[in-house]
């Protein structure tokens, strides 16, 4: 698997003391000992900040390549989320139901339900 600090350093043609020099802007005590164990994340379990290597992604490549780099979310145009806890009976028994009544997933059950809730206390009717 290719480390992307490795990556990037290729790609920039940037030699690790001038990546080095980039990052101890934010981060004073960072060398290249450091640089060289985030380099090789599988081996020792260290990894770059997702803020130092944002500016360091900017400042090699330009703030346009940072799409390249950057953490995806999870995919879902739709973003906001409610969330309920509750206990592993009250969970099955829910399961069951929702299923029994034909909904393949908890969002369409909820979605059908939400939906039918606002447009009973719409003001729009």
């Amino acid at each position: 698997m290719e480390n992307q600090l490795r990556e990037l350093r290729m790609a920039s043609q940037a030699t690790p003391q001038e990546m080095v020099d980039l990052v101890r802007v934010r981060y004073p005590k960072y060398d290249r000992t450091l640089q060289s164990k985030c380099e090789h994340t599988d081996l020792y379990g260290v990894e770059l900040t997702y803020p130092a290597f944002r500016d360091l992604v900017i400042r090699l490549l330009g703030k346009a390549a940072w799409d390249q780099y950057k953490k995806r979310t999870d995919g879902h145009k739709d973003k906001k989320r409610i969330m309920i806890r509750m206990d592993d009976e009250t969970f099955r028994r829910f399961m069951a139901q929702i299923h029994q009544d034909g909904y393949d997933t908890v969002q369409a059950w909820g979605m059908d339900h939400i939906l039918a809730y606002i447009n009973a206390r719409s003001d729009d009717q």
